[in-house]
């Protein structure tokens, strides 16, 4: 036999003992006790038939399976066997109710921990998706710092920006609003989703321009610079590294606005 059987075994014949050391020493103290036990089963039983959820739902059907346990002994005619039985009987109810309660005892922290355990990893997948978003916006995507080019179009309801990649194709444009606190630069990608906002804001040594994402989140931030040549536009992230640079051009056909990443 292994340990662990014997140690089940244990654990089942447990409750025999009381009752078995009951019959056998016969305290004469014993029976008034078990008399007064089951008047109090009985009375409790009633009186928590209108109590709270807990006495009502839990501890009222435990002192229900105890009555029966009383009622299968009452046949017994020797007095100290039936008490004997009935203590075994009363052990064996008690055991199993601590049973239940330790293993609905574990299942509770399993489920917190479950419930614990999805809710951190939700917030890593979203903290680690907002960062994503947020490099993706500091290095290149919003149109400030795209690489590609700008051109100024007519619009039916006004002048907007149009802006291409590389290799030519539309990728967003942009137009100017007028704001509650003042005028700003809507940026939308090709199906018209607004993708971030560029503000004009006074440093303290210049003027510069503020790029936020569509959440409202600073991307970035554009400041002009007297080059060697000419006049150029650069573009930093929240970190202050330099992510781009524009140039004004003269194409065959009209001026347009290089970007360039660095």
């Amino acid at each position: 036999m292994s340990k662990q059987s014997i140690h089940t075994l244990v654990f089942l014949l447990l409750p025999l003992v009381p009752g078995v050391a009951a019959y056998l020493l016969k305290p004469a103290w014993l029976h008034g006790y078990v008399e007064r036990l089951n008047s109090w089963i009985d009375v409790k039983y009633e009186t928590w038939r209108e109590s709270g959820w807990l006495l009502k739902n839990i501890a009222r059907p435990f002192l229900w399976g105890i009555a029966k346990i009383r009622s299968c002994t009452n046949s017994i005619e020797d007095t100290n066997l039936r008490i004997g039985a009935l203590i075994s009987g009363y052990s064996y109810a008690v055991l199993l109710a601590l049973t239940i309660l330790y293993v609905a005892v574990i299942v509770a922290v399993l489920v917190a921990v479950a419930i614990v355990s999805i809710a951190v990893i939700a917030w890593m997948l979203k903290a680690a998706g907002e960062s994503s978003d947020s490099e993706s916006s500091r290095s290149g995507t919003s149109p400030p710092f795209r690489a590609g080019s700008s051109r100024t179009r007519d619009g039916l309801f006004g002048k907007y920006t149009e802006h291409t990649d590389t290799d030519g194709n539309v990728v967003g444009e942009s137009r100017e609003r007028d704001g509650f606190f003042g005028k700003y630069t809507e940026h939308t990608d090709v199906a018209g989703n607004v993708v971030g906002e560029s503000r004009e804001r006074d440093g303290f040594f210049e003027k510069y321009t503020e790029h936020t994402d569509a959440s409202g989140h600073i991307v970035g931030e554009s400041r002009e610079h007297d080059g060697f040549f000419e006049k150029y536009t650069e573009h930093t992230d929240t970190s202050g590294d330099v992510v781009g640079v524009s140039r004004e051009r003269d194409g065959l056909f009209e001026k347009y606005t290089e970007h360039a990443k660095k």
